[in-house]
């Protein structure tokens, strides 16, 4: 085989491939390969291999000898414009199936991608509702008091939207962060007695 074939052979599978992976690209995480395969080949089906072709007018003879006893007659191994084909010139279908395994890990990529940025902006957006919170509770400073119960507390701040945008997120609840404040109070009471009974 020359070495132009060779070169001539390889640039034209990789336009054919370009094109093949470019049809892919909305491809879907859930895509089946037999539904694919079908679609590939009714659009692409003239880049496949002569020899592999579908259409059995086209197709080429799989042992070469008789491929080039066929050139010697007038219109075999010619195609519409009268040019001579190269049997093995083209894809295959291990071509077509690796096109469609790389844009099936494409999806897969773009989809996780996708929802790790929803995750890390509903944990952002969690985090701002508990922060906001957390200023709620420092605005009742003087109401919290180190004896203070939740359901003393709750009919203050039941209808505030800090509260109401903490109510069914993950992480730590309006409750907990509550009972971190009376916690904190009752703990700087304790220090407070301990220097004062030092």
């Amino acid at each position: 085989m020359s070495h132009d074939l060779k070169v001539e052979r390889r640039k034209l599978r990789g336009e054919q491939i370009k094109a093949v992976e470019e049809s892919l690209i909305g491809l879907k995480v859930n895509a089946q390969w037999p539904d694919v395969k079908s679609k590939l080949l009714e659009e692409f089906g003239q880049f496949l291999m002569p020899i592999l072709s579908t259409n059995k007018e086209e197709r080429m003879p799989m042992n070469q000898p008789a491929f080039y006893r066929l050139l010697k007659q007038e219109n075999a191994g010619k195609d519409s414009m009268g040019e001579l084909k190269d049997p093995e010139g083209g894809l295959s279908l291990l071509d077509f199936m690796d096109a469609f395994d790389t844009a099936i890990k494409r999806a897969e990529k773009r989809d996780a991608d996708r929802k790790q940025r929803d995750k890390e902006c509903v944990q952002t957006q969690e985090r701002q509702n508990r922060d906001m919170f957390r200023q709620l509770l420092n605005e009742y400073n003087d109401k919290i008091t180190p004896e203070s119960t939740w359901t003393e507390f709750y009919p203050l701040v039941k209808a505030d939207q800090r509260y109401i945008a903490m109510l069914g997120q993950a992480g730590s609840s309006p409750l907990e962060l509550f009972w971190d404040k009376v916690e904190l109070l009752n703990e700087d009471i304790y220090h407070e007695r301990r220097a004062l009974e030092s």
